[in-house]
């Protein structure tokens, strides 16, 4: 669960964010991966903008290997 105190991005909503806003890698890949899942170190990052241009932020360091996907993600207010 990620609640950010800035507020989110205008594209995420509460609940799961979409499949295409979270990613299994070392980092972002495009426009709207928001979420990011290092499955080598288990860190999970969230990136406010996206794109990777402003640094993304560990917000919670998990196992390394786990198979997750964008349901594992809850976006609460």
């Amino acid at each position: 669960m990620y609640s950010p105190a800035t507020g989110l991005p205008t594209n995420l909503a509460l609940g799961a964010p979409a499949a295409g806003q979270f990613r299994v890698g070392a980092g972002a890949a495009d426009l709207n991966d928001y979420f990011i899942y290092n499955p080598g170190t288990g860190a999970l990052f969230f990136d406010r903008d996206g794109s990777g241009a402003f640094a993304s932020q560990q917000i919670a360091q998990l196992a390394a290997g786990l198979a997750m996907t964008n349901a594992d993600i809850a976006i609460v207010a």
